[in-house]
């Protein structure tokens, strides 16, 4: 009779759903089909496979040690307000009347929710919970057809909460669609987070055998139940129908092209949006004409799911002759020199380094100054593989010195100034030196100067080379003139015409080897030569300040520390400290 008022339950509720859907005549059965399948399945693993039921109990009864733990901890600190005591050897030292006002939420109850809260993030921090998240994310996304913001977000409703879990994907809200926003919301409503569910479990233990078991289960089926009720309710299309990238918010229509690069590509090809493009890169070779850290932007899984437009080298430094040949120096190849250069340009009244204080700035001279000060390796270590070692260490405190004698060579009227506006104090003598990606050189041009003349470029101290890649990556359409199209396009993007004449205007050089230089400026050509020549000693490094090394979270973490320390006294030694635990905490 049990299970049959569960069926039942489970139809009536359905019913209500698509009564009050605002298109009945939208009704996606596979979407109920499946839906329903996952709810039992889901029911029939938990409570009745063996390994499951045994993995319960396990659980059930480390709940129930660590609150007895707890328990014992709070009372040997707080008494009886703690805890129940001994009524024997420990009785209370008062008549009690009614035991349930014995009981006090604030001493009892948050321990034990602060304990487990504690060690959730633990197992954050070690990558566990993220990755349990990610697997049932990935198992919503292909069992229920939602998208991969939607699906982490109702997986990490289940153990982070309904407040947590958007967090998660704050990016992506402004983006979703409103059937989209509709699932988060009712995910949210529908699932417990996970301290409450210790908390409830606690509660029931002693009338529900395995209390723990049963409301993960319940927690875990109320997943899909509520994905399918949410777009029975409010249909629409899956994955990110709302995400401007993809055309027209409203449809969900996706464009045949869209300018992405680095990390974002892999971030849309991990949601399965974007189309391959191996048979072009075969045909015309791009594994050959490509150099390996270049395509590894371009390729997801072995795949080619994107096209390089250019390479830009980040570490420049742009100097004015002028003002160099009056102070008697040349363009530095060392810090030291650097800075020996500046004092005597700081000396004469002019300004040594032109800057704008801007977050994105400081991060772009940041970069160089650990390129060059930790050197290639180091470079790697820090800034690419986060390594929390390299991130607060004694060449990492070298570098923030570094930074501090930079601070004290930029004007007192740097805060807030846009990049070009920095260029055209080096143009016009108001300043020595500027550190600034090639594009850079586009302000010259525009004003007439020649490379070599009137203006000088030369890398930033180090033996690195700092790049950052401008590429196209083809979302998955209908229709074979729109897919033609794709290819069409993608092949003329790496093909040596377009490279050559693309990159004469912009600044930048060929992402492709091999195009003829002959019509290229002597920066384009240090830099073109430089590229080819770190490419195999580990020196082709992608700029994290440019959004080519790192995503968006640990980019800005590193970013705000950089930028704290260029405006402020900190300390070289808490600079260092602090950009570890930035790091670590936007992992």
């Amino acid at each position: 009779m049990t299970v049959l008022q569960a069926i039942l339950g489970l139809f009536v509720l359905t019913g209500i759903a698509w009564a009050l859907s605002e298109q009945r005549r939208r009704l996606d059965w596979r979407l109920i089909v499946v839906g329903l399948s996952v709810q039992v399945a889901i029911a029939v693993v938990m409570l009745k496979f063996p390994p499951a039921q045994q993995a319960m109990r396990g659980l059930n009864e480390g709940v129930g040690a660590i609150s007895s733990a707890t328990e014992a901890g709070t009372s040997f600190v707080l008494g009886f307000l703690g805890g129940d005591p001994d009524p024997v050897a420990n009785p209370y030292p008062f008549e009690v009347s009614n035991a349930g006002a014995t009981f006090i939420v604030a001493f009892r109850v948050l321990p034990l929710i602060l304990f487990f809260t504690v060690l959730s993030a633990l197992l954050w921090h070690f990558r566990i919970l993220p990755l349990v998240i990610r697997g049932f994310a990935y198992l919503l996304r292909r069992g229920l057809g939602v998208g991969g913001a939607v699906g982490v977000s109702t997986a990490a409703n289940i153990f982070i909460g309904m407040v947590e879990a958007p967090v998660l994907i704050r990016p992506h809200l402004a983006i979703l669609s409103r059937s989209e926003l509709f699932v988060v919301m009712t995910c949210g409503m529908a699932t417990i987070a996970g301290s409450v569910m210790i908390l409830y479990s606690i509660i029931l233990a002693e009338i529900i055998p395995n209390a723990i078991g049963h409301i993960l289960t319940a927690s875990l089926i109320s997943a899909p139940a509520a994905i399918m009720i949410a777009k029975i309710m409010i249909p629409g299309n899956s994955k990110t129908e709302g995400d401007p990238r993809n055309g027209d918010p409203r449809t969900g229509d996706p464009p045949t092209a869209v300018q992405l690069k680095g990390p974002s590509i892999q971030e849309w090809a991990e949601e399965g949006a974007l189309a391959y493009l191996d048979d072009v890169g075969q045909a015309e070779g791009w594994d050959d004409l490509l150099p390996p850290q270049i395509a590894a932007h371009m390729k997801f899984e072995g795949h080619y799911v994107g096209s390089p437009v250019n390479v830009h080298r980040v570490d420049w430094i742009w100097a004015n002759p002028d003002v160099l040949a009056k102070a008697g120096v040349s363009m530095p190849t060392t810090w030291d020199e650097f800075n020996a250069a500046a004092d005597k340009i700081q000396a004469m009244g002019i300004t040594p380094l032109a800057h704008g204080g801007q977050a994105w700035q400081d991060a772009t001279v940041f970069e160089t100054v650990v390129l060059g000060v930790g050197g290639n390796d180091f470079y790697q270590q820090a800034l690419v593989d986060l390594d929390p070692a390299a991130l607060n260490s004694p060449t990492m405190v070298q570098v923030f010195d570094q930074m501090r004698k930079l601070r004290g060579y930029v004007d007192a009227n740097f805060s807030g100034r846009d990049w070009n506006l920095a260029t055209a104090m080096v143009m016009n003598g108001e300043a020595a030196f500027q550190i600034m990606g090639d594009w850079a050189k586009g302000e010259f041009a525009a004003a007439g100067k020649v490379a070599g003349k009137d203006y000088l470029c030369s890398p930033t101290p180090g033996h690195g080379y700092l790049y950052n890649v401008d590429s196209f990556a083809m979302f998955k359409v209908k229709g074979t003139d729109k897919v033609e199209g794709q290819k069409l396009l993608a092949k003329l993007i790496v093909g040596e015409n377009f490279q050559k004449v693309f990159n004469l205007f912009k600044g930048s050089i060929p992402a492709r080897i091999g195009v003829p230089m002959n019509e290229f400026d002597y920066c384009a050509h240090r830099s073109a030569y430089d590229m080819q020549a770190t490419m195999t000693v580990g020196g082709l490094l992608p700029s994290y300040a440019h959004g080519m090394a790192l995503r968006g979270a640990q980019a800005g973490a590193i970013t705000d520390v950089a930028t704290n320390h260029f405006n402020s006294d900190m300390s070289s030694e808490d600079a260092a400290k602090a950009l570890a635990e930035a790091v670590a905490r936007s992992m």
